[in-house]
């Protein structure tokens, strides 16, 4: 999508809100004054600019506002309240039109989206952040300061040359003749002097390389951390949006509220403001659809005739707590009972029983309303169920809490950032994993017996129940070791725990998370990678999808999985990232996958289970892919099953390797394409004899 729209949508965005305001100002100025002519000027900057982005339906919207308002700029007669309330709904109508715009290809785009529809990954809200230029300037200065320390390095390996060229000279002291006299004493001389002068150039040289690199980890880390606040933003712009949403209810209500707010300069990162900007808007309207009371039942109740609403953001270490709370009736908890019945989640004998507690918490769920008729803010069932499912998608929580008559408290809690965390390394046969430190409720060393085997399941008691275990090679879908685990982690999200044991915990460390390739689809444990001090990919796990895994697993830890048509297909590669990137392209295909870390391992499963087809990586420990094809090609029971070499090896010769080896195809990862492949398996798949491989 081209920068034009994507500035449109932003620019639309607060024009909008700019709109709305004014005209909540223009009627408490009682229909005249400044911000008739602001709001007048808004709406033509609008008009413009939807203009200049094609987008008439929005040039109309806001010419149609110019309609509206012409006629009273002379500041004879105030605007009348209807009209006021004609201009909210148009507003509420360009809102409408701008959110779709995300949705819709843009006029400059070519095809490439199907009959599917958008991509999932189109959103409303757009990665786009308004940020601090002084912010950029000193990002800038940083990095510009950290090129001149890279070119100091520079001159440390000419000194480490020099020091190379002193070694060769010292290598070649002296005659033949002084060699077998044991050089003399002018070429000892020589010698002893040039091996001084090489120790000197080798001290000087590492004393520059180390200033150098420590200058340069200096530069680069105030880097990060100017990047680090260029990702933050602060809450201000949630809490204005909150403040414009409550303002709006209460105007279409008929309510009269007064709103509060702090909390404002706490930064989150952007991405998560995005996310919860829709979560917050639901909880204000909320507040006061349902929450706060009308003016003559709030004097009956000896209130004030004005609800209150508080909207407060605290810092909670890394995390941070959104919290809306009104003064108003309370949540009616036998409303909440028929409600779950009318949902259809409970018979009215278990909504009877529901504790104060569960009732609550059950206001989160989908289809659950206390409102009796459908109204252009409630009724319909969506709501707070919005602020839970953000809440988890951020690996957060949401909470209410309620006094009858005192009013009601929603809170959500999510992390600071999604990208930057801290998060705990440990690995199992052989394979890391990184689960997010504040998904962690424990660790636990592991004795013999400690793992309770089920017919079902496995499990570790922790404080006096059983909780589902399984090892993280389980969850990784990677063979699990023959020893038993020596350590876990109690991983929870929300409500939900499991333990996951592994061989070794290496300890927190801070880390960037970076999405997965889209080829690799989503595995359900998976939030993204990371990548180590050596620059190798490191999965980093997804608290809510391990938990389901672990849940999912039997006995031994070895995941139930369904069976069927087309034929299973075996991946082997030693490199982890790598089969689960081929398995996450073959499952998005229809294809059952299994997978082997070896090519031994690999003929052992092929031994054990009939595969459609063969996908093999070459360069492994032990046996390597042509040898694991020259196995299965030289096997009566195995050889007519089609082999894929997928290997980083380009060249010819290795090509007529895989050929003579008996490889039915040659895909280069260099040149990895996700449809290639399923083009190719697909191809070879209908070549193989009916009924399978023999």
């Amino acid at each position: 999508m081209s920068d034009l729209y994507k500035y449109f949508r932003m620019e639309a965005q607060e024009l909008a809100d700019g709109l709305a305001w004014g005209l909540l100002d223009l009627k408490k100025q009682g229909g005249k004054g400044a911000a008739l002519d602001q709001c007048f000027r808004l709406a033509h900057t609008l008009k413009g600019a939807a203009g200049a982005a094609k987008q008439l339906k929005v040039a109309e919207l806001a010419h149609a506002v110019e309609d509206v308002l012409m006629p009273f700029r002379n500041g004879q007669q105030p605007i009348p309240p209807a009209h006021i309330g004609e201009l909210m709904r148009i507003i509420g109508l360009i809102r409408d039109e701008v959110g779709l715009l995300a949705l819709r290809r843009d006029p400059d785009e070519g095809e490439g989206e199907g009959e599917g529809g958008p991509s999932p990954s189109r959103r409303a809200h757009d990665d786009l952040a308004r940020v601090d230029l002084a912010l950029v300037h000193d990002l800038a200065d940083v990095i510009g300061e950290a090129v001149v320390q890279i070119e100091a390095l520079r001159s440390g390996t000419e000194a480490l040359g020099r020091a190379e060229r002193l070694a060769a000279a010292l290598g070649t002291v002296g005659t033949q003749e002084e060699t077998a006299r044991g050089l003399g004493e002018l070429g000892a001389k020589r010698a002893t002097s040039l091996f001084n002068e090489l120790r000197a150039a080798l001290s000087l040289a590492r004393a520059e390389l180390t200033a150098s690199v420590d200058r340069l980890a200096g530069e680069l880390r105030s880097a990060q951390a100017r990047t680090r606040e260029l990702q933050l933003q602060p809450c201000a712009g949630v809490l204005d949006a909150v403040e414009l949403a409550v303002r709006e209810a209460a105007e279409s209500l008929g309510k009269s509220v007064e709103f509060e707010a702090s909390g404002g300069d706490i930064r989150l990162d952007s991405s998560v403001i995005s996310a919860l900007r829709d979560a917050t808007l639901h909880m204000a309207r909320n507040a006061v659809d349902h929450g706060i009371e009308a003016e003559p039942a709030r004097l009956a109740a000896g209130k004030p005739a004005a609800g209150r609403i508080r909207f407060h953001v605290e810092q909670r270490g890394n995390r941070v707590a959104l919290i809306c709370s009104d003064d108003g009736r309370g949540v009616d908890l036998a409303a909440v009972r028929k409600a779950v019945v009318r949902a259809g989640l409970r018979d009215e004998g278990a909504a009877c029983d529901l504790a104060a507690e569960e009732a609550l918490d059950l206001i989160f769920d989908p289809g659950v309303s206390t409102c009796e008729s459908i109204t252009a803010l409630s009724g319909r069932g969506v709501g707070l169920d919005v602020v839970r499912e953000t809440a988890a998608k951020l690996n957060g929580t949401a909470r209410a809490s309620s006094q009858p008559g005192r009013g009601t408290t929603i809170e959500i809690v999510v992390p600071v950032s999604m990208s930057s965390i801290t998060a705990l390394r440990f690995e199992d046969g052989g394979h890391a994993a990184l689960l997010p430190l504040d998904a962690v409720r424990g660790a636990l060393r592991l004795w013999a017996g400690a793992i309770v085997r089920g017919a079902e399941r496995d499990g570790i008691v922790v404080e006096g129940r059983l909780v589902p275990f399984a090892r993280l090679a389980a969850v990784l879908g990677a063979p699990e070791p023959s020893d038993e685990p020596r350590c876990a982690l109690i991983v929870a999200a929300g409500a939900s725990v499991a333990v996951v044991g592994a061989e070794r915990l290496l300890g927190a460390v801070p880390v960037v998370v970076k999405p997965l390739p889209a080829a690799a689809g989503s595995p359900l444990a998976v939030s993204g990678a990371s990548f180590d001090a050596r620059g190798n990919p490191v999965l980093v796990l997804d608290p809510r999808g391990v938990i389901e895994i672990v849940r999912a697993a039997s006995p031994g830890g070895a995941a139930s999985r369904a069976r069927g048509e087309p034929p299973p297909i075996l991946v082997v590669d030693d490199s982890l990232t790598t089969r689960m990137l081929e398995q996450g392209i073959l499952e998005s295909g229809g294809y059952e996958v299994d997978l082997a870390s070896s090519g031994e391992e690999g003929l052992s499963k092929a031994a054990a289970r009939r595969y459609g087809l063969f996908l093999v990586d070459v360069e492994m420990p032990g046996m390597n892919g042509f040898q694991f094809a020259a196995h299965v090609r030289a096997d009566p029971a195995l050889r007519g099953t089609p082999l894929v070499i997928v290997t980083s090896l380009s060249s010819a010769a290795d090509r007529r390797r895989a050929a003579d080896a008996g490889a039915d195809a040659y895909i280069v990862k260099g040149e990895f394409d996700q449809q290639r492949l399923l083009d190719t398996v697909a191809e070879l798949l209908r070549k193989a004899p009916r009924g399978g491989p023999s």
